[in-house]
Order: C-alpha cells, then sequence, then structure tokens
C-alpha cells in the first residue's frame, strides 16, 4: 500500500494531528469509557474512509493522526468525530452528566 493518496491528476498524503479535551480536562476517559470511545472513532474513520494512523486515549484528552481528503475541511472532520461520539457516549455512559 502507498504511503500517498492518487487522485486522477493528484499525489498527496495530508495528516492531521487533532487533540481534544472533556469539559474541564476531567479525567472521565477510562475504563469501559475509554475502549468505547477507541471503538466509535475507528469506526467512524471506516464509515467515512479517513484512515487513523494513531489514536491514543488518555485519561484527560485523545491524540489522533488522522489522513483528511482535500474535499474535506478538518473542522467539518473533528465535528463528525467529536459530534457522533459524544452524542453515542452520553446515550451509553448516563452517569457521565454528574462529571460534565
Amino acid at each position: 500500500m502507498s504511503r500517498y493518496t492518487h487522485g486522477g491528476h493528484t499525489t498527496r498524503r495530508l495528516k492531521y494531528h487533532l487533540v481534544w479535551i472533556p469539559k474541564y480536562r476531567k479525567r472521565v476517559l477510562q475504563g469501559p469509557l475509554a475502549r468505547r470511545l477507541y471503538e466509535l472513532l475507528r469506526g467512524c474513520s471506516d464509515v467515512n474512509d479517513w484512515p487513523i494512523d494513531e489514536l491514543n486515549v488518555q485519561t484527560d484528552h485523545v491524540h489522533m493522526l488522522v489522513q483528511l481528503p482535500p474535499s474535506v475541511s478538518v473542522s467539518q472532520a473533528v465535528k463528525t468525530f467529536k459530534g457522533g461520539t459524544s452524542k453515542r457516549i452520553r446515550e451509553e455512559f448516563p452517569e457521565l452528566e454528574e462529571f460534565l
């Protein structure tokens, strides 16, 4: 597999290092919640065909190195990742409401 993505007249490799934190940098990303967040982020990247090269869920932040096509803005990708996972996490882990 090539390190680069080839289009009709282009060759590219656009990787972005994304980092985000829970509200007030609370240390809630651990145990089953961290595992589920990891699964959801991987699933979102698979559905959208945005390869994740590195994904690290720490207790108080998330690091992601993701490759995006030029047709997708970074803000749109972050919105997709954070919006979808936040909704599912809040549904599956209602006890988070007391922390956030």
